[in-house]
């Protein structure tokens, strides 16, 4: 009964703090809760290219997280993966193309690539935004980050989107 009512305790503070806020949903699953982080967008570090869209996808295993990029190109490009960067660290991950269309004034790219969830994490407990770099064989195509009041709300919200995260992750230890 006592852990029936936990969860119950823990579910509604997972409820009222996902009520309040349009930056996340959170779905139950068989498996436990799946996280989805709305479409954001990040500006160019130059001007006259348009800003990147992203959103991220938490499944329940909380392992890992599905980060699915949108970019225009005025050119067409070979993405193959993406550099998360911040002032004292630099990792890059395969990309994977979920598809490439051609438009009047370029192309528009959907990719996708998953991260260590350890990682995202880490992105936003930083209090200097990150740059994303779209790479094309060797080099940089494209840099985005987002303005710093920009970042500092952004972050605030993730932090409170971890913490349901982990309150759910670890109801879900309990129930087994």
């Amino acid at each position: 009964m006592k852990r029936l009512t936990l969860s119950a305790v823990l579910f509604a503070i997972a409820l009222a703090v996902c009520a309040n806020k349009t930056e996340y949903m959170m779905r139950p699953t068989a498996d436990g809760y799946l996280f989805f982080i709305m479409p954001f967008s990040i500006p160019s570090e130059e001007k006259g290219v348009k800003p990147l869209t992203a959103d991220i996808t938490i499944p329940p295993n909380v392992l890992t997280a599905d980060m699915r990029i949108t970019v225009m190109t005025k050119e067409e490009a070979g993405i193959d993966s993406v550099r998360i960067s911040n002032r004292d660290t630099a990792v890059t991950y395969p990309a994977k193309i979920l598809y490439a269309e051609k438009r009047k004034k370029g192309w528009k790219y959907r990719i996708e690539l998953t991260l260590p969830y350890e990682t995202v994490t880490y992105i936003y407990s930083y209090p200097t935004p990150y740059t994303i770099g779209i790479i094309d064989g060797e080099s940089i195509r494209a840099s985005y980050s987002p303005a710093q009041h920009t970042w500092d709300k952004r972050r605030g919200e993730m932090e409170e989107l971890f913490y349901v995260v982990e309150i759910n992750k670890n109801n879900r230890k309990e129930r087994k």
